[in-house]
């Protein structure tokens, strides 16, 4: 009896050995995990993220940013996307809306006051208005 079980273990083995080469083998010859495009795309992503994590994080944990460090942070949060980018809040909450395009936190017309219409085709106000006055990282 154990003969046989170990004959079948071997044989087993063998078979999943080889189904497992087989495997990656084709998924190589796929080019999923070798893909050059995949693997920069991964890269600029990465930076993207830590693009803005730096963007949104406190530099002064101790004393707090100056108002000056917080409207670079914003200027750079904004940066990040494309000019006509838009956040979609849905939310019960006061920040629910659309905010649309850029916005200069220093030009109150770019950067308005939250609008206070949360409705769902409302714009509630730009990029800058979203990192400005609702964001809870800035």
């Amino acid at each position: 009896m154990e003969l046989t079980f170990k004959k079948r273990y071997i044989r087993f083995v063998a078979l999943l050995a080889a189904g497992t080469i087989g495997a990656i083998g084709a998924a190589r010859a796929g080019g999923w995990r070798d893909s050059d495009d995949r693997l920069a795309q991964s890269a600029e992503l990465e930076k993207l993220h830590a693009a803005f994590h730096a963007a949104v994080s406190v530099h002064d944990p101790v004393n707090g940013d100056s108002a000056s460090v917080i409207t670079q942070r914003i200027r750079d949060a904004v940066a990040l996307w494309t000019r006509n980018g838009e956040i979609t809040i849905i939310s019960t909450s006061t920040a629910a809306g659309n905010y649309i395009g850029y916005g200069d936190p220093d030009d109150p017309v770019t950067c308005p006051d939250p609008s206070g219409d949360t409705s769902a085709t409302a714009q509630h106000g730009t990029l800058c208005t979203f990192f400005k006055y609702l964001s809870g990282g800035l």
